[in-house]
């Protein structure tokens, strides 16, 4: 068995990297995974956004079309995002603190209230049967 040198960590990644690109294993993404990307990480028309004055009539109605969402706090304060559930009732899932993001695995039909921390509602999100994003703002 040959002795195996004792070589620092990054310089392997390295050597090992050097080699990928070299053979051609290592390649840009292809067409449909660029541009799979960037309509998730494009603001999105396809979130429905509801007016918080529905949050009444709002409600989990079924659980069979997942999806998800992600949510990114634009606003200068940490906001609260509470799942309507099937009873219209609030349920919290996420504190959001100003400049994160937080993706939420969801339904199609499950509504998302987003909520201030003086306890303005800034809006209810309901989500589409793609990974889409939603940009929360003043």
């Amino acid at each position: 068995m040959l002795p195996c040198p004792r070589w620092p960590s990054r310089v392997l990644l390295v050597v090992l990297f050097a080699a990928l690109v070299s053979n051609g294993s290592l390649r840009a993404p292809s067409a449909s995974a660029q541009s799979a990307a960037r309509t998730y990480g494009s603001a999105s028309a396809s979130v429905e956004s509801r007016p918080c004055s529905e949050e009444s009539s709002s409600r989990s109605t079924e659980g069979t079309v997942s999806t998800s969402v992600a949510f990114y706090n634009q606003t200068s304060e940490a906001l609260s995002i509470y799942w309507l559930n099937y009873d219209g009732q609030r349920v919290f899932y996420a504190a959001l603190p100003a400049g994160e993001n937080y993706e939420q695995q969801t339904y199609v039909s499950h509504p998302w209230l987003i909520l201030t921390p003086s306890g303005q509602c800034l809006g209810i999100y309901l989500p589409a049967s793609s990974p889409e994003r939603v940009d929360l703002t003043p």
